[in-house]
């Protein structure tokens, strides 16, 4: 659960925006598509 809060985190500062209105998911998979594609 860390490493998924740290992206959060890294998300959040990329898009300097509330990202966490989203789901974690969608921002993960948003931001990250490589990560999300391994959860």
């Amino acid at each position: 659960l860390q490493g998924r809060q740290l992206d959060l985190i890294l998300t959040l500062h990329s898009h300097r925006r509330p990202v966490f209105l989203r789901g974690p998911s969608e921002t993960l998979r948003a931001a990250f598509p490589s990560v999300a594609s391994g959860l």
